[in-house]
């Protein structure tokens, strides 16, 4: 048997219906078939494709004003919407809070309506505590006043600063990661319900179709509340500031420092976690959409147009700002140890799952053999009927397989959960690339370059830039640009969330050195310790910004989702208290959508165990995983399809591969396809058992990724092969 890289193996022209091989390797279609030697003609596209290219020519000419134009949905097209959509969303936020708050509308210090009425002091307001402000709030604030103002404003500051402040120590930023993680495995959970019933028609199945609806609703609605919970936060911040701006430290020039670092603090862990959350929930609908059929959808193609226009210019100004400013430099020279003791804790995080990942995939093959030797012991004891299920072997079997197969199903649910948790790994290298950590000469691959690049970015920006070999740079890069969506989004969130606090306290740093005070290293050790401070045994852990109290949705949610729009009326903590009930109804209909996905399976078990119920019976739930990975795996698109070639479905994701001639025979080339290296790297098998005796002509130059045993073809009648 030989095992070879076919995009190597193969010529670079086609030769007829004769395959030129490298070496030793047999002629194989020499083998496979003998001819006269006359080259056959290409057959022309199929029937098909012709309908479908004339009913696209006509409508083209009937209406060409109403087909748009391909610079529309351009990533560039997608950041420049993104920048007007969140320029637009600022101007109306900024214009609200301006004619609700300020007397003359600017930020020079004029005392405003709210805080004019905070300062007033009731007659039972005497008791106030003492040092409601310490630590970094000290820094930010005028101590003295903050004492001056009622004891209610009093506690709404403290409130305030401390749900601000929280988020950036190091157990917060680890345990926010770990939430995050959590998320992605709960938006996985269960699977999609399938719209079409297991026929060979493929029927429509309408009880699945209302399921459908009813996930896409829950997995929309958690889109709207997180957005919805993010908005309340910032909606504090204009809050706080609208009332208590007199007692904010200013600079120099009269602007408050909290103010004059407001882009740097766009990437607050509470924010970026939100927005993480939200590309994920996108991703799962683009995925909903393009199973279900009702919509021609690119998930892949999409989502990037969305976390361009949505993140693209949202970053862009914060680190733009960041080196703006020079605080970059005060970042490195001070507080990079802070920044290493997260990344090291995330970079553990991601080792172990890795490790997880690798570990179930080995255990793949062993525990489908197990199951399908479960599901043949349990059919033969089924007996015949209807009712030749119910028997005390079949009862005593199912017994069994629930005890000795729980570890079996612990770790296909983990696969179901996990199966987004991968990045590629250069094989030149094996499981020895940490030995190269540090070496110029090596690429950074794999769960290395996740950890190295991603979870280390300021260091990793340093390593990249030492790599020599640009072939080793591109490897490196390729460890992102092959990445699966979902892991995607991850990665984005392990790095924008461990670099928040390093960001947030090198600007601040920065700006207090910049006024001249003398208080920029007592700043930064006071950073230090509210950063360190679970380790002094001085306060509570603080944990993840994710709140988990889904009882909110029949709390009163929905009347604090109305409130919150009319922030200028609210105090600040209490919109902070908003945010935290959206958060936890946005878990909420997470755990609704899994809840849909599990009654329906439920259903389709219980009808498939009664014969007469077949014909009511619809398709079994479709792992999000699996619909994922093919829109981005041709080989898991042609497994998943089975024997029924969707040309048209195939060619749309991937482009101008399969070709289908008049006589129903296939044809198979790469040469148009969108990307040879990132879509074309599976097993030549699968080629082999999609299509059969029926694939006539292969065309794979230039796939390095594909792989396998060319012997797969031998009996097929191919007369192109290159």
């Amino acid at each position: 048997m030989v095992e070879e890289n076919i995009g190597n193996l193969l010529p670079d022209t086609n030769t007829g219906s004769e395959l030129v091989v490298l070496e030793n390797k047999p002629q194989l279609l020499g083998d496979l078939q003998q001819n006269d030697g006359k080259e056959e003609e290409k057959e022309t596209i199929s029937t098909a494709e012709e309908l479908a290219t004339t009913g696209q020519s006509q409508a083209t000419s009937c209406c060409t004003w109403c087909v748009p134009p391909p610079w529309l949905f351009s990533l560039r097209a997608s950041y420049a919407a993104g920048v007007i959509c969140w320029g637009g969303i600022a101007v109306a936020v900024l214009c609200i809070a301006n004619s609700s708050v300020f007397d003359d509308g600017d930020d020079d210090g004029a005392t405003s309506t709210y805080a004019a009425n905070a300062t007033t002091t009731n007659s039972t307001d005497t008791t106030c505590d003492a040092d409601l402000l310490d630590g970094l709030a000290l820094y930010l604030l005028d101590k003295k006043c903050v004492s001056e103002l009622s004891c209610e404003g009093q506690h709404q500051i403290a409130n305030f600063m401390d749900e601000f402040l929280s988020p950036l120590r190091v157990e917060a930023i680890f345990f926010t990661n770990c939430f995050m993680i959590f998320s992605f495995m709960v938006l996985q959970q269960g699977g999609i319900p399938a719209t079409t019933k297991e026929n060979k028609e493929k029927s429509r199945w309408y009880l699945g179709c209302f399921a459908w609806l009813i996930w896409v609703s829950c997995v929309g609605l958690q889109w709207i509340t997180t957005a919805s919970s993010a908005a309340s936060l910032v909606f504090g911040y204009i809050s706080m500031e609208g009332q208590y701006r007199d007692c904010m430290v200013e600079l120099s020039t009269g602007h408050a420092i909290l103010n004059a670092t407001l882009p740097v603090m766009l990437i607050h862990p509470v924010l970026v976690s939100q927005l993480m959350a939200m590309l994920g929930q996108v991703h799962a609908i683009l995925t909903a959409l393009h199973t279900a059929e009702f919509f021609q959808v690119d998930p892949r193609a999409w989502l990037r147009r969305y976390a361009v226009g949505v993140l693209g210019p949202y970053f862009t100004l914060v680190f733009g700002y960041f080196v703006c400013t020079l605080s970059f430099v005060f970042g490195y020279v001070f507080l990079l140890p802070l920044f290493t003791f997260s990344a090291t804790l995330t970079a553990g995080v991601s080792m172990v799952l890795f490790k997880l990942v690798t570990y179930l995939k080995a255990k793949d093959g062993e525990d489908k053999e197990a199951q399908e030797k479960f599901a043949k012991e349990l059919k033969e004891a089924g007996g015949e009927g209807c009712t030749g299920w119910c028997n005390s072997a079949w009862a005593k079997l199912w017994c069994i397989n629930i005890v000795q197969g729980f570890p079996r199903s612990c770790r296909d649910q983990l696969r179901e959960v996990l199966w987004w948790f991968d990045a590629w790994k250069d094989p030149e290298y094996g499981d020895e690339e940490f030995k190269h950590l540090l070496s110029p000469y090596h690429a950074k691959t794999g769960p290395l370059g996740v950890v190295v690049f991603a979870g280390f970015s300021p260091l990793g920006i340093c390593m990249f830039a030492r790599i020599y070999s640009p072939n080793n740079k591109d490897k490196s890069l390729k460890t992102f640009t092959d990445m699966n969506d979902m892991m995607s989004v991850c990665t984005l969130s392990f790095f924008a969330i461990t670099l928040s606090p390093w960001l947030i306290g090198a600007t601040w740093s920065a700006f207090f050195a910049y006024q001249g005070q003398g208080e920029s290293m007592a700043f930064m050790a006071e950073f230090y310790c509210h950063t360190f401070a679970a380790f002094t045994g001085t306060v509570d852990l603080s944990l993840p910004v994710f709140d988990l109290d889904f009882t909110v949705l029949w709390k009163g949610m929905w009347y604090d989702f109305v409130e919150m729009w009319d922030f200028m009326a609210l105090a600040p903590d209490e919109l902070l208290e908003i945010s935290n009930a959206l958060t936890g109804a946005s878990f909420g209909f997470s755990l609704g959508k899994v809840l849909v996905s599990w009654g329906l399976s439920g259903l389709v078990s219980v009808l498939t165990l009664f014969p007469d119920n077949w014909e009511m019976v619809g398709g079994r739930n479709i792992p999000l995983g699996a619909s994922a990975l093919g829109t981005v795996d041709a080989g898991m698109f042609l497994s998943n399809m089975g024997t029924a070639v969707d040309a048209n479905g195939f060619n749309l994701m991937f482009g101008e591969v399969i070709t289908v001639r008049n006589d129903g025979l296939y044809e198979f080339s790469v040469e148009k396809a969108k990307d040879k290296t990132l879509y074309f790297r599976f097993d030549v098998a699968i080629l082999a058992q999609v299509f059969g005796e029926k694939l006539v002509a292969l065309g794979l130059h230039g796939c390095d990724g594909m792989h396998g045993d060319i012997e797969v073809f031998k009996g097929m009648e191919l007369t192109s092969l290159n």
